[in-house]
């Protein structure tokens, strides 16, 4: 066995120059030690997330660096496994505060790869949660041997806060334009049509300053109409300048005679196309010219032609379901005739049962008092 085999936990910081703090798991003593002599190879886990057939921004180390310097993580830490040298597998951990000045640790859409020794590598996850006196670790996987890995002796299938949606709304690239317009709801294609019809103009802008406001300003017309929370400008900021610099998408427009109506980010990463935020104007004057549809579509044709498989909506209620929270999005999203794809239910290891039963209870008064 080579000399880096093994295990290991790295904290990632907002800039790659920047000192990390590196660990290795021993499995015998069920501890972190502190670990200096390789380097965390994040090249090749930017490669295997990207390589993934359904890749998650969440566990892209770029994307977690994003989200520490736009202040949305309190720390990120990558458990990783090497097999010959090799990287095999990791999962990234967002350290996130729960409330009550408490923190867990979150892994949305991992872990990636297939590490080679899966319950060594579960069981680290859960050591190192008690390390960092997290009060529990979640995880969120996005295929079955993923979720494998969480076996329920350990592991309730149960969530504190998801990250994304059960279940999503995404559409095969592979067909061509017209199979993809024939594909889609009579009304969804009807209105994709009709904004064409209108001169309704869509496309990917500069990430400017200037156009970042626009966006912020439809945005806050949109959060104020649907009840949804947004996230900071600091955090769209960093958002878009990652999606430049890696050449992964970023802010579109559909305009009509210069106006802007509607906006997007959407990031094209690996064979994925996805809709990552929007917001459109609430003027029902200028709605009827479908500014939206037109918006979806252009992204649509760019993750095509960028060689995405699928193009994906991002979460949507679930149809087996009542109407939830999401419905007025869910039904847009559905005009588009996409396929369901369900993931697996999340897992969680609670390290700290009194504090988390304490944490869902203020949770649940939380949400009483709002109604």
């Amino acid at each position: 066995m080579a000399a880096t085999d093994g295990i290991f936990a790295v904290a990632l910081g907002p800039r790659r120059d920047e000192p990390a703090q590196e660990l290795r798991f021993d499995v015998g003593g069920r501890f972190w030690m502190p670990w200096h002599d390789d380097p965390f190879p994040e090249g090749s886990a930017h490669a295997v997330a990207v390589a993934q057939p359904w890749p998650a921004p969440w566990q892209v180390p770029g994307w977690q660096r994003m989200l520490g310097a736009a202040g949305a993580v309190d720390e990120t830490w990558c458990v990783y496994e090497l097999r010959d040298g090799r990287l095999e597998g990791f999962a990234c951990l967002e350290s996130r505060k729960v409330g009550l000045g408490q923190s867990a640790l979150f892994c949305v859409g991992g872990p990636v790869g297939a590490p080679p020794s899966p319950h060594d590598f579960g069981l680290a996850m859960r050591v190192l949660a008690y390390r960092q006196e997290a009060v529990f670790v979640q995880v969120e996987p996005q295929d079955e041997p993923a979720a494998e890995m969480f076996p329920s002796k350990k592991w309730r299938p149960a969530s504190f806060k998801r990250f994304f949606e059960p279940c999503t709304a995404w559409v095969d690239l592979a067909k061509g334009e017209s199979e993809i317009l024939s594909a889609m709801k009579e009304k969804g294609r009807y209105n994709v049509r009709l904004s064409q019809k209108h001169g309704v103009e869509a496309g990917p802008v500069a990430p400017t300053d200037e156009n970042l406001d626009v966006f912020m300003a439809l945005l806050g017309e949109t959060l104020g109409r649907d009840g949804f929370s947004g996230n900071s400008r600091a955090h769209y900021r960093a958002m878009l300048d990652l999606l430049h610099a890696e050449s992964w998408g970023g802010l579109y427009f559909a305009k009509k005679d210069g106006e802007v109506l509607a906006a997007g980010i959407f990031s094209f990463i690996g064979k994925l196309g996805t809709y990552y935020y929007g917001a459109s104007t609430s003027d029902n004057a200028k709605r009827k010219f479908m500014p939206a549809y037109a918006l979806q579509w252009r992204a649509m044709l760019d993750a095509k032609g960028r060689g995405c498989a699928a193009f994906d909506f991002l979460g949507i209620d679930d149809p087996a379901g009542k109407p939830g929270h999401l419905a007025g999005v869910t039904d847009f999203k559905l005009k588009f005739g996409p396929e369901i794809r369900r993931w697996p239910a999340a897992r969680i290891f609670v390290t700290r049962p009194w504090t988390y039963r304490f944490l869902r209870w203020a949770r649940w008064v939380k949400r009483l008092l709002r109604r």
